[in-house]
């Protein structure tokens, strides 16, 4: 029966199962890593969708953040033009008075002159007068800057 198989075949017999045990292990290690491989492509494709999600998320979000701005750059445009206009219209009001009670004008502008350069003073670091610290009633507030010129005053 050995004579069958032949003495002298026996190293190829083992070469040839150590290579078909050979190729079983290589082909099992290829499994293995393409399944593990597939596992990374998943999680990969994941994470991309995550990201494209992020991203969309991002954009609307700049988006909306735009479209706010021009809204409230819109609206600024619009109070400054109001502004304008009511500046003309008082820059108009006090003219006709002006010319109507001179006197008046000239004692409110130098009353509102006095007062700034006072809140100048007190920004700078000058100390409170007894009058300013006293100040009960509205009318002995500065009013160009009463919260800093007067410790009593309420809105």
């Amino acid at each position: 029966m050995l004579s069958f198989l032949g003495l002298s075949n026996i190293p190829i017999y083992l070469l040839l199962a150590g290579a078909v045990v050979g190729a079983y292990l290589v082909w099992s290690n290829l499994v293995a890593e393409n399944a593990i491989l597939k596992d990374t492509v998943k999680v990969l494709e994941n994470g991309l969708e995550q990201q494209e999600q992020v991203i969309s998320n991002i954009t609307q979000e700049i988006q909306q953040v735009q479209e706010a701005s021009e809204l409230i750059q819109n609206e600024n445009k619009k109070v400054l033009q109001d502004s304008l206009v009511l500046q003309q219209k008082l820059s108009r009001r006090i003219e006709t008075l002006a010319e109507k009670k001179p006197k008046l004008i000239q004692n409110r502008i130098n009353k509102g002159t006095k007062d700034s350069n006072r809140c100048l003073e007190i920004a700078s670091g000058s100390a409170l007068t007894i009058q300013e610290k006293n100040a009960k009633k509205p009318s002995e507030y500065n009013s160009i800057c009463p919260s800093i010129a007067n410790p009593n005053y309420t809105d």
